[in-house]
């Protein structure tokens, strides 16, 4: 049955765009705020980056277990609504006068907390409401990135779409520090990373957690996830703390030259691995042979 076709789908669908919502409102406005409102300094971005990888590390694998053992539709529910009590308290303290930028990191905390169990059940439920090969096509429709994303593995393979979408992400964030070097083309070199940057970041996403759903039983799913987001994000702490000392000793140039140059090792990691040689993603019956 196509997933334009089966109920449960389309509502994870809506739930998924809305919680996209928030999660777009905790990554990108509240640093913003933090900027522009409170003033805040490097190092403090440094500190909310921080802290918002922290719940990763201290409830990832907590979430998994719980992922597998509980309902997966209602813990989503209850996770949603609690990002968004959270993330009503910033306008009311703005407005009453007391936004502290130690509010914010509180609640950032308590938002990415429940963004790690939203996020980990999700992943979890969309294996049972399809079968495996609908798989790219689900987290497609999830990140609302269908044609291009599909198009992009049917032409190039799944490897070498891993591999060059994660090497391309690294390349437009070298765009970040030029910014600041050619300042009469700011806005466009800021402009080009975040929108081309989040495609290709959003096409590597769709294939990689394709991938992981595709190799894990539907009864590990909750812990396999939340193990995957413990390694990669929970490093993230470190990075931003390192991230923001390195701006403030140096300049924010130079640290967002590091960064960009990091990415680009990590997509020479995916070269050197099997995942390179995969033309698409394995089924059952692929995984016996």
């Amino acid at each position: 049955m196509s997933l334009r076709n089966n109920p449960d789908f389309l509502k994870l669908w809506a739930g998924q765009a809305i919680s996209e919502l928030g999660s777009t409102v905790t990554r990108d406005a509240l640093p913003l705020l933090a900027v522009l409102t409170l003033g805040s300094s490097p190092f403090e971005m440094g500190v909310l980056s921080a802290l918002g990888g922290l719940p990763v590390i201290v409830f990832g694998i907590f979430a998994g277990v719980w992922v597998d053992r509980l309902r997966r539709r209602p813990l989503m529910m209850i996770a949603d609504l609690g990002r968004a009590f959270l993330l009503g308290v910033i306008p009311l303290s703005a407005a009453l006068g007391f936004l502290r930028i130690e509010l914010v990191y509180g609640i950032v905390i308590l938002a990415i907390m429940s963004g790690v169990f939203f996020n980990t059940a999700y992943r979890a439920y969309l294996p049972s409401l399809t079968d495996r090969t609908h798989l790219v096509e689900g987290n497609s429709k999830l990140a609302l990135s269908s044609s291009l994303a599909e198009g992009m593995v049917r032409r190039f393979g799944l490897g070498a779409t891993l591999t060059s979408m994660l090497a391309l992400i690294s390349v437009s964030a070298l765009l970040l520090p030029l910014a600041v070097s050619f300042k009469g083309w700011g806005f466009f070199f800021l402009a080009i990373a975040q929108l081309f940057g989040d495609a290709m970041r959003t096409i590597y996403s769709i294939h990689a957690v394709s991938l992981r759903q595709a190799l894990t039983p539907d009864r590990l799913l909750g812990r396999v996830n939340a193990s995957m987001d413990l390694v990669s994000e929970g490093l993230a702490p470190l990075g931003a703390l390192a991230g923001g000392a390195l701006a403030t000793l140096f300049g924010v140039q130079t640290a967002l030259f590091v960064a960009a140059l990091h990415g680009i090792l990590a997509s020479l990691w995916i070269a050197a691995s099997p995942v390179r040689r995969m033309r698409v993603i394995p089924v059952s019956a692929d995984l016996q042979n």
